[in-house]
């Protein structure tokens, strides 16, 4: 599931029937809400819990006189399908309400001083606009004929639909979009549903190439393209400085402010926090956008990421360059942006356990000496210097290609059984406890591999997880 915004190319005075609708809608969820926290534990018995909420608030032939009978004069001619968009939007707003107001009274809580959960009523609700009953679509999705609320009658309203997203609606199921009236602009929020297309196992042919990304501080993603034999047929920086630059002089801003002041409260230089966030999202979906190129340009079938979930580094001295931008490290925010992506084209996103990659040449030469002076290159045993975020890119690539293996040969990539596991990433992943691999695997490992299969021995074994 994704969802596109879709700029509508409204008039102004569609505008403002636009956030008349939206305020309507609000408004009938507000008063929505009273009555469902009244009536919830016979609300939550009742089979239908919408038709529960139905037979107090809305009078037809069959219930004439409901108990909230104010309902149909002051929201006249209320959509029925908006009607039960709110029904169900409320009954999820009050539901994890109840649920979280429970848990405080039980002192589940953060701290001892936590002030209790509060029930959002309106919670910025966007209208649901369902074919056929709130929306229609024209000329193959280059207009939209919608029902909008002019403070008096729901009336259908034609607008051209001025800029769509990215994705074909034509390869994707819509389903139904949303109405944003946000400001002077208006557009549509519409879900696309994709069929998830099946990742290619060990035996397709196909299945050759691994782009290994190394998500550092020197550089933001260091990406090689890594067969299996060793082979590297891609490789690349990136790094997008010009973000990065902003985004640190905007916390350096807050830094020099909060040393002005001496007191930080609650809304500190909260814009300039704001500001700062949407950098990192920028530079996250920049990272992504580029590691993603790579790997649909050179027709990878894996991307193999090092697995940093929870780990916080401690390198620098306190309030140090390094410990700056160790403390911005965006590498799980870069990991997820990618797996989302990842996921429409068939491309399968994997973890491997970090240990070794940047610690071992890629020759298999031993152990690597970071330059203290740069940090960026190292130097083998053998006397060379190298990238070493390059180095550590060759080394993931290779990781996953030998785990693979072993775990085809071993049989852990088959279908899950009933009452079995299931089907695991790799052979090791995440920072859990096990016996590390007796030696090294390194992108001179592949090489080793490919020559001993190629003259008919078996490639050599490590110590898997189990």
């Amino acid at each position: 599931m994704r969802t596109e915004k879709w700029r509508l190319g409204v008039t102004p005075q569609q505008r403002s029937f636009a956030r008349a609708t939206t305020g309507e809608y609000r408004a009938y969820c507000h008063a929505l809400t009273g009555v469902v926290m009244t009536h919830w534990p016979e609300i939550a018995m009742a089979k239908s819990r919408c038709a529960a909420v139905e037979r107090l608030t809305h009078a037809t032939k069959l219930n004439p006189a409901p108990r909230y009978g104010c309902f149909n004069r002051r929201f006249h001619k209320f959509p029925s399908y908006l009607r039960r968009a709110a029904i169900e939007f409320v009954l999820g707003q009050v539901s994890s309400f109840l649920t979280r107001y429970g848990a405080w009274q039980n002192g589940q809580r953060v701290h001892q001083s936590a002030r209790p959960p509060r029930l959002e009523v309106s919670a910025d609700a966007h209208p649901s606009l369902y074919r056929g009953q709130m929306l229609k679509w024209h000329d193959g999705y280059a207009a939209v004929e919608v029902k909008l609320f002019d403070g008096r009658e729901w009336l259908w309203h034609l607008v051209s639909v001025r800029k769509r997203g990215k994705r074909d609606p034509n390869w994707s199921k819509l389903l139904n979009p949303a109405l944003l009236a946000l400001g002077r602009k208006t557009w549509l929020a519409v879900p696309h549903q994709f069929e998830k297309p099946a990742s290619p196992r060990w035996e397709d042919p196909t299945a050759d190439k691994a782009l290994g990304v190394d998500l550092g501080i020197n550089k933001a993603a260091t990406v090689a393209v890594v067969c299996r034999d060793g082979t590297v047929t891609h490789r690349g920086f990136i790094h997008p400085g010009v973000d990065m630059d902003r985004r640190d002089k905007t916390l350096d801003a807050i830094r020099k402010r909060a040393s002005l002041t001496g007191v930080v409260g609650k809304g500190f230089c909260g814009g300039l926090y704001r500001r700062a966030a949407r950098h990192n999202t920028q530079i996250a979906r920049f990272v992504a956008r580029g590691i993603m190129r790579a790997a649909v340009a050179h027709g990878v079938q894996v991307i193999v990421l090092e697995d940093l979930k929870g780990f916080n580094p401690r390198g620098g001295r306190y309030r140090s360059t390094l410990r700056k931008r160790f403390h911005n490290w965006l590498h799980r925010q870069v990991h997820d942006v990618v797996k989302s992506q990842a996921e429409e084209v068939g491309i399968r996103v994997v973890t491997i356990h970090p240990g070794g990659t940047s610690t071992y040449a890629f020759d298999g030469s031993g152990y690597v000496k970071r330059d203290t002076d740069n940090a960026a290159l190292a130097t083998f045993a053998t006397g060379k210097r190298y990238d070493a975020d390059l180095n550590a890119a060759y080394n993931i690539a290779a990781k996953h290609h030998y785990y693979r293996y072993w775990r085809h040969k071993l049989g852990l990539d088959k279908p899950p059984s009933v009452g079995g596991q299931g089907n695991r990433d790799e052979a090791r992943t995440g920072r859990s406890p096990g016996r590390a691999p007796r030696t090294p695997v390194t992108l001179s490992t592949l090489w080793a591999c490919a020559r001993m299969m190629a003259e008919g021995e078996a490639p050599p074994t490590l110590a898997l997880a189990s």
